[in-house]
């Protein structure tokens, strides 16, 4: 399989000239987006951001701040997919307590509960313990650590000092639970909330389209799958397709499509798809301690899910009912199969996905989970 080049765009013109002017100004037409140099820190919506100022100023609530926030507005990561939800659910629901923001480590102080999500270091010793100090609560949100943005960043498994620093413990995977619980007993699952809303029809088309979406690093686990593909397009005699949605070039390679990812139009992309996969390695120690949010999200979308699991995912799947679980190339081939040539059963199996991933999984009764462990401290 041919390696991909991943896309690269570059600004050739220097800021605020008006060469500059007129191209931010039709890219970010074309995506629908502001330029960077137009967001908080680069990374945040000024009117979000200044809303959330605004109210952490007024409010006599409980003040809960969420970070660090070191990625930007379009993309999906720990931002999209975990802070940016649940401080807003939290200001829109819950009359306890006021949800902000912080980007670096010495804003935590001005709150009296502070989440840091995913990433952090030695720094955050000292405001940790002066938070503490005064009563404050301090809880870590494992997500996918140690997958970091910021290169500063530490992974909990080799920080046991920091573990046992923080007062609470929030892992999105069972196996996390058991990294830590001997350090810190206070340690609860809470799973990542739809973001996506958009969700099939189940059309009559003349393709099955099978949809992997990620970053484009992590899709190597996928090629393995392709002679298994191959075989269930030519057994089938169904128009099987491959889509690989990620930050990658846009080609057509056979029955392989490469669609690059956009902020705007991700939701679409999914749901027009038939069938969404994943693997996640057992044998790999950082891919078994991955978050279950991918294939809640293909639930959301109403696509029948088959994947290598995840102990994360064997709490969201029912294997035959709301999706399947493959382990060789046999289950691989027997499921894909399957679904590729019966339409109904890919939408029962996709009804059924979404019907639980919106009963368990909606914004607020993840929030709600976060609000019940401050409840347990404040």
């Amino acid at each position: 399989m041919r390696k991909l080049s991943l896309s690269v765009t570059e600004n050739p013109y220097r800021p605020w000239t008006p060469l500059w002017i007129l191209q931010e100004s039709v890219l970010c037409l074309k995506d629908r987006k502001l330029p960077k140099r137009c967001l908080i820190r680069k990374k945040v919506f000024p009117w979000w951001y200044a809303q959330l100022h605004l109210r952490q100023a007024l409010t006599k609530k409980v003040k809960v701040g969420f970070g660090p926030v070191v990625e930007g507005e379009y993309t999906i990561g720990v931002r999209k997919s975990r802070i940016d939800p649940v401080v807003d659910c939290i200001n829109r629901e819950h009359e306890k307590y006021s949800a902000g923001i912080f980007f670096d480590p010495e804003a935590m102080r001005q709150f009296d509960v502070v989440v840091i999500v995913k990433e952090f270091n030695e720094s955050y010793y000292p405001i940790i313990r002066e938070i503490k100090q005064r009563k404050g609560l301090v809880v870590f949100d494992i997500v996918d650590n140690p997958f970091c943005t910021d290169p500063r960043s530490k992974s909990y498994h080799d920080h046991p000092e920091f573990l046992q620093l923080v007062g609470g413990i929030i892992a999105s995977n069972p196996v996390q639970i058991e990294d830590v619980r001997a350090l810190n007993p206070h340690v609860v699952l809470i799973e990542h909330p739809i973001i996506n809303f958009v969700a099939s029809s189940y059309p009559a088309k003349s393709s099955v389209d099978i949809i992997w979406q990620g970053y484009f690093a992590n899709a190597p686990w996928m090629f393995q799958l392709h002679n298994v593909l191959e075989q269930v397009r030519r057994d089938s005699q169904v128009n099987v397709r491959m889509i690989y949605h990620a930050n990658c070039e846009p080609k057509e390679d056979g029955m392989f499509k490469y669609v690059r990812w956009r902020m705007r139009d991700w939701q679409y992309v999914l749901a027009q798809a038939d069938i969404g996969i994943v693997i996640k390695p057992g044998d790999d120690e950082i891919q078994r301690r991955k978050p279950s949010n991918k294939v809640i999200s293909y639930m959301a979308a109403g696509l029948p899910v088959v994947c290598t699991p995840t102990a994360a995912d064997k709490l969201v799947i029912e294997h035959g009912k709301t999706g399947y679980f493959a382990y060789t190339d046999e289950d691989w081939y027997q499921y894909l199969k399957a679904l590729a040539e019966q339409p109904e059963l890919r939408e029962q199996i996709g009804r059924a996905g979404r019907e639980f991933a919106l009963a368990n999984f909606r914004i607020e009764k993840i929030t709600q989970k976060y609000v019940d462990l401050f409840d347990q401290f404040i």
